[in-house]
């Protein structure tokens, strides 16, 4: 297993690439670079940030600060500084060292935020100079790539487990003691859950090897007593002079120092005053300045003082108090579009999807419902679609005052393509004030339902292409797309089901348009029906109503009882959804789908599907052709029921089990078979359908269950 063969070669890539997450740069590229010349005074000989760096002054320094206050500015001027590998290089006595970076980020995706983001991150960062190291920080891994097939492999790497992550990034500086390395971590308070375990992971690296270790975060309790003994700077108490020297050289854009400097100063102080050390205050209030084109210093200290102190405050004057009404709306429209993709993948755990696109927020916003089901398939002129992201851009730093901005490239702003940007806060201040209620009466002046503009944004994607529409065989690529849509369709309010009732059916005839089948008949082959699974998995066998089957596997409760209700369902010969309906009796299981649902359920039964329907279907396998029998969906019922011990899934809590007690029993009052024996996996054993009720019973005993018995005795 030679690391330089070329199967080594093609190992150490594929590894490389999948650890590699782009999108993470995004946070560094979102951070305001540092004023010029600012910082300056944490090269001083004297500062211990200086000394920490160049000397043996222990291997950890803590950076903290108040919100707002510049850490993640400071951090991301270090990184970039010639002065920080000149003064690591005393550290080493001239030898070279290795730096990786990372910026966690509250308002960006669950990579941004996540022990995962950061140990596939810095890993990348780590092993990308150093490739020979791989098959030593991963040699499980390795083996077994070694061997596998292509298709194995990118399977394998197509999800990285966390322990493993963990395990290597640990066996990285177990492995290289003597290799000199520096890590910057920036917004430790902005990962997404136990900090303790982050902490205690860095702080254990930190101590092998030559290995030093910079981190910043909110002076939070946990972060207060994890780094009490290891150098550390205030920032809010040391940027004084940087912001004094940011204030002044902005303002003197407005030329009203000449003449006036005594009065000019006092100016500059007193916003960095009523600042008080939040650095994001102070360029808020200088940004403002500059666009309101005050004339005399006068003018400019009088609307200063007018502010309000705290940054919440400031973004409620900024953006509510002062706004005309037509710039509320579109500002309300905005956020509500944000934090409605939000909500969505927050649940579907579609982190590549969280942040909506400047295309996205276009096509949620400029149609009605009704114009888009007019809408006949075609492509959008290039030059209409330049002209409304164009607007849309203006539309989000107008309204918002720059508080929300549109994602940088690296090479600047300048280029033609913004549709597919990615719109987020600049901080996280703001999305925590937008989270908030102080900026409710601004939210209510939008009459917009969000996840209803999100929807129609997802089936516009095809009846309003950027790109000539192409019809395909192939409906893998769709299924991102998909996901969005009936998730948002499901997180609508009651009032717009209706509306996302009409959006789905739209979607599916447009996806029937784009699908080449090779059968005239849905069930057999369809768009919808390429979404449940492999085509290994789904063979050839015949479904009922795959269009519906997804509706209920996303849990679209009020569009199953329309669908049913217009007679659109037909119960037929094939795998019926009330299979999809029985899937998450008892957890979700990590998917993207919510848990069974009472009301679908009791629609398909009351609509005529057969609890105790076997589809039998003849499969070729080669050596002969085979009759092969389908679970019904009563026996996934009791599959899942048999699964729920097993895994203890089941609460204790009678409360918790109304649920899938009421879904049984429908079943059994749908004439369910009570003499049907289970077999979910080779981990359980046969069970009858009366013993498995006797037992939910006896295990949790209570009106519910008992009922169920009753019925199966």
């Amino acid at each position: 297993m030679a690391f330089s063969s070329e199967r080594g070669v093609l190992l150490t890539e594929a590894i490389l690439d999948s650890l590699s997450l782009p999108a993470l740069r995004d946070r560094e590229l979102q951070i305001v670079t540092s004023y010029e010349s600012t910082f300056e005074w944490i090269w001083q000989q004297s500062h211990p940030f200086s000394q920490w760096l160049a000397g043996d002054h222990g291997t950890s320094f803590w950076i903290t600060g108040l919100p707002g206050s510049g850490k993640s500015t400071l951090l991301r001027y270090i990184a970039s500084s010639p002065k920080t590998r000149s003064a690591l290089k005393q550290w080493t006595g001239g030898k070279n060292v290795l730096l990786a970076s990372f910026y966690f980020w509250e308002s960006g995706t669950a990579m941004q935020r996540s022990h995962e983001g950061l140990l596939r991150s810095l890993l990348h960062q780590l092993l990308l100079p150093h490739p020979e190291m791989i098959p030593l920080v991963f040699p499980t891994l390795w083996a077994d790539l070694w061997d596998a097939s292509t298709v194995e492999r990118v399977r394998r790497l197509a999800k990285w487990d966390l322990l493993d992550l963990g395990q290597g990034f640990k066996s990285f500086f177990i492995e290289a003691p003597s290799r000199p390395i520096c890590l910057l971590v920036d917004g430790l308070d902005e990962f997404e859950g136990d900090h303790q375990i982050t902490i205690d992971l860095l702080k254990g690296i930190s101590e092998t090897g030559k290995v030093k270790l910079c981190i910043s975060s909110r002076p939070w309790d946990v972060f207060e007593e994890a780094f009490r003994n290891v150098p550390k700077l205030a920032l809010q108490d040391l940027t004084r002079g940087d912001m004094v020297q940011y204030t002044s050289g902005q303002l003197a854009r407005l030329g009203l120092i000449e003449g006036n400097e005594e009065e000019f100063y006092g100016l500059v102080h007193r916003i960095v005053d009523k600042s008080e050390g939040v650095f994001l205050w102070a360029s808020q209030v200088v940004k403002w300045l500059l666009k309101s084109n005050v004339v005399t210093i006068t003018e400019a200290a009088k609307k200063v003082e007018g502010l309000p102190s705290g940054l919440d405050n400031l973004y409620r004057h900024q953006l509510v108090d002062t706004a005309m009404e037509d710039t509320l709306i579109i500002m309300s429209k905005i956020v509500q579009i944000m934090q409605a993709r939000e909500s969505v993948c927050r649940f579907t755990r579609d982190e590549a999807s969280a942040l909506v696109t400047v295309w996205e927020m276009v096509l949620s916003t400029r149609f009605s419902v009704g114009g888009v089901l007019e809408l006949q398939i075609q492509q959008v002129p290039p030059d209409i679609m330049k002209e409304w992201c164009r607007s849309m851009v203006d539309d989000i730093k107008r309204s918002t005052d720059g508080l929300i901005e549109v994602q940088k490239e690296a090479q600047g702003d300048d280029t033609e393509r913004m549709d597919s940007r990615s719109i987020s806060y600049i901080h996280r201040t703001v999305k925590d004030f937008f989270s908030g209620t102080t900026w409710s009466p601004a939210a209510t002046l939008s009459s917009l339902s969000p996840h209803i503009g999100l929807l129609q944004s997802a089936l516009l994607i095809w009846k309003y292409p950027t790109t000539r529409p192409r019809r395909a065989r192939a409906a893998s690529a769709w299924w991102p797309t998909i996901a969005l849509a009936f998730s948002h369709a499901r997180h609508a309010p009651l009032a717009d089901q209706d509306a996302a009732f009409d959006l789905l059916i739209d979607m599916n005839a447009t996806l029937n348009w784009y699908y080449i089948g090779t059968s005239e008949s849905p069930g057999e082959d369809s768009w919808a029906r390429s979404c449940f699974g492999t085509l290994e998995q789904r063979g050839k066998i015949p479904y009922e109503d795959p269009f519906l089957g997804l509706a209920v596997k996303f849990g679209l409760e009020l569009f199953v009882i329309r669908y049913v209700k217009d007679g659109l369902y037909v119960p037929g010969k094939g795998r019926s959804p009330l299979e999809w309906a029985t899937m998450y009796l008892f957890d979700r299981q990590s998917s993207i789908y919510p848990l069974s649902s009472p009301i679908i359920v009791k629609t398909l039964l009351d609509a005529g599907a057969d609890p105790n329907y076997r589809l039998t279907y003849r499969k070729n396998t080669g050596d002969a052709i085979k009759t092969v029998s389908l679970t019904s969906p009563w026996g996934l019922a009791l599959e899942a029921l048999q699964q729920g011990f097993r895994r203890h899934w089941i609460s204790k809590n009678p409360i918790d089990n109304e649920r899938w007690t009421y879904i049984l029993r429908l079943f059994l009052e749908h004439g369910a078979d009570t003499d049907l024996v289970a077999q979910a996996t080779y981990k359980d054993q046969k069970e009858g359908a009366r013993a498995l009720l006797q037992k939910a019973y006896k295990t949790f005993p209570c009106a519910e269950t008992e009922s169920l018995w009753d019925l199966a005795r």
